[in-house]
């Protein structure tokens, strides 16, 4: 549970910041495959040491799922 004002600014800081990184993750090109799976990986480490308020993210599983399929 959020106890201060300063975890839940700390929460929305994350937050915009990992909103930042996963648009990101939607502008690789067709010939970026493997680099926008490196991306996603780098989000999902992002996510896991700086909680953004989220347990699963349906856009960045979509576009994991899309790039794995055309590999």
């Amino acid at each position: 549970m959020l106890s201060s004002t300063k975890d839940i600014e700390f929460l929305r800081h994350c937050a915009a910041i990992y909103r930042e990184l996963s648009r990101h993750a939607a502008r690789f090109s067709l010939h970026e495959k493997e680099a926008q799976l490196a991306w996603l990986q780098f989000i999902g480490e992002f996510a896991w040491w700086n909680h953004p308020g989220r347990y699963a993210d349906g856009a960045l599983e979509n576009i994991a799922v899309e790039t794995g399929q055309m590999l």
